[in-house]
């Protein structure tokens, strides 16, 4: 089965206006652990732990369709609720962000599955019906955002998989073919954009094949290029973002094996290389955003079990601030935000 997504993904959309760096007075500075014990990368990269844990996502279970929607704000580590989705409960939807608003659509809800599309306003929390997408309906779609225009494509309608892609123009509220994916068709991939070019990979097509390949999209050209495939064991519902020139990938899962590696892309070299595991559990189908330079992993599934801890990834030259907030350590002697007073976190 494949679970929701997209009831977390629209967090992220008020926190492009927030600003994790805050001016503060008498900052007190806590280092983290250097070390991870769980990490079994043989590559040459430094062996940091850099996940800190934030609050745990305020909402319930993501393991069936829901209409939610949930806002974090990294300055306080504080979930709050705001306006239901438009469109109804469902799950495996897709979301975006274009200028200052949120767009979601498609998914599924028991035997119906979506094309619909809707819009998010945060200055008024305000959802609003827009044109459909075109093509057929579909749950465990990709989608992805270059210079203003949305794409969105791939998923599946039951035993039917697509490799279909779509543009969506905002200003005109429409939507064009544009062309296919050129690998299998597929389901709950991943998706990320680098210096305006998209890269598109994993997912899957069924119980039994997973993919591990991956491909570059050329918009200003229409062209798809065949790039590296990915170093780690083919996957689905695994999540990916990008922070400067490049894309990491984490989590996800093959049947019943879960998991928690984590793979750094560098655009320039072609090149996947293994860095510093994940400190949360195992799981699929977690939920990623990027607020400035640092990047959040939240919920997700293990063996129908869901997860609601949030973590916060510190890439290298990044921090992030909360107010009235320490670093105490877990049973594994990983970093945990605990209430307390204001820190720094490099």
């Amino acid at each position: 089965m494949n679970f929701l997504k997209f009831t977390i993904n629209i967090f992220i959309i008020p926190l492009f206006f927030i600003s994790c760096e805050m001016e503060f007075e008498d900052e007190e500075i806590v280092e983290i652990e250097t070390e991870n014990p769980d990490n079994n990368s043989t590559n040459n990269e430094p062996n940091l732990n850099k996940w800190v844990r934030c609050s745990d996502f305020g909402g319930g279970s993501r393991s069936e369709a829901v209409d939610d929607f949930w806002e974090y704000e990294p300055n306080t580590n504080v979930w709050t609720q705001i306006a239901n989705f438009g469109g109804g409960e469902r799950y495996s939807a897709i979301s975006f962000v274009i200028g200052n608003k949120a767009y979601v659509g498609t998914g599924k809800k028991s035997f119906e599955t979506f094309n619909d599309i809707w819009e998010y306003s945060p200055s008024e929390n305000l959802w609003t019906e827009k044109s459909n997408l075109i093509g057929m309906s579909r749950f465990g779609a990709s989608t992805f955002v270059i210079n203003g225009k949305a794409y969105l494509g791939m998923g599946e309608n039951g035993s039917i998989h697509f490799n279909d892609f779509y543009e969506y123009k905002v200003n005109s509220d429409t939507w064009e073919q544009i062309s296919d994916f050129p690998g299998e068709k597929r389901s709950n991939a991943v998706s990320f954009v680098i210096n305006n070019y998209a890269y598109l990979g994993l997912g899957s097509s069924g119980y039994f094949d997973f993919y591990k390949d991956f491909f570059k999209y050329d918009a200003v050209n229409e062209e798809w290029e065949k790039i590296s495939d990915f170093n780690g064991n083919a996957r689905n519902n695994a999540v990916s973002f990008a922070i400067g020139d490049f894309a990491y990938v984490v989590t996800g899962q093959n049947n019943y094996d879960y998991y928690k590696d984590f793979w750094k892309f560098d655009t320039s070299k072609n090149t996947w290389l293994e860095i510093t595991n994940f400190s949360g559990e195992e799981r699929a189908s977690a939920t990623s955003f990027v607020i400035g330079n640092t990047a959040y992993i939240s919920t997700g599934i293990k063996d129908y079990d869901d997860e609601k801890d949030t973590w916060v990834y510190l890439v290298d030259g990044s921090f992030v601030s909360f107010e009235k907030y320490e670093i105490t350590k877990d049973d594994n002697d990983n970093g945990k935000i605990e209430p307390k007073q204001l820190i720094l976190v490099f």
